[in-house]
């Protein structure tokens, strides 16, 4: 259980950082998507680094904010 917990909170981390170096607003909506790209990229592929896993959420927040401008 800790194991998780400390992942989380890592995870929570990493997106949370993202978000403030993109400068998004909403920062907890943008949390929760974070977190749901991480989840979806991690079911399909098993595993992943924090390189990959910036990767996937900066172009996540990024199709997001584009299909907002639309």
């Amino acid at each position: 259980m800790n194991h998780f917990i400390r992942s989380a909170h890592m995870y929570e981390n990493l997106v949370t950082g993202i978000i403030v170096e993109m400068g998004i607003g909403k920062a907890d909506v943008f949390l929760q998507e974070g977190l749901k790209a991480i989840h979806k990229f991690i079911e399909i592929h098993n595993e992943a680094n924090v390189y990959q896993l910036t990767m996937v959420i900066q172009n996540h927040f990024r199709s997001l904010l584009s299909s907002q401008n639309d």
